[in-house]
């Protein structure tokens, strides 16, 4: 299973926790990121690594002299990624992944997707949001848990 994030780092946060909780469960995950976000990414999975699950980060590969991306917290929805596009492209046809989970923010790797005719999930990282907000709301400075609300 893959998982394809924006460069964002709101983005790429939440969808690397994503892979996390898939690869405990037998699947295994591939994280695409940029060369430069990949190296940041890899403390993240390196308990999972250890305790033998199967969670990895590829770096994809950019033409020779293009610049990547910018993968801080500034990057906006209206960044340009295309230039992502070719390598992977090239991943995914060498790789032949059973499904992956693309970015929202990406709709031309969700058309590329379809073109390889690989299964794919949008992500959007919403959903990780209201989960946090609904742990917090309705708890006081102090407290452990309000029955109240669900469990989180």
């Amino acid at each position: 299973m893959f998982f394809f994030p924006f460069v964002g780092g709101g983005h790429q946060i939440p969808m690397i926790d994503t892979a996390r909780v898939f690869a405990p469960h037998g699947a295994k995950s591939t994280i695409t990121a940029t060369p430069n976000s990949a190296p940041l990414f890899q403390n993240s999975i390196l308990r999972d690594q250890q305790i033998g699950r199967q969670i990895s980060i590829h770096a994809l590969r950019l033409p020779e002299g293009a610049v990547p991306p910018d993968a801080d917290m500034s990057t906006t929805g209206f960044t340009d990624t295309s230039i992502l596009q070719e390598p992977l492209r090239l991943f995914l046809l060498d790789r032949q992944p059973d499904c992956i989970v693309v970015d929202l923010f990406l709709g031309w790797a969700a058309k590329l997707i379809d073109e390889l005719r690989i299964r794919r999930v949008f992500f959007t990282g919403l959903d990780e949001h209201w989960v946090s907000d609904q742990c917090l709301w309705g708890f006081e400075f102090g407290e452990r848990r309000n029955p109240r609300i669900f469990r989180c």
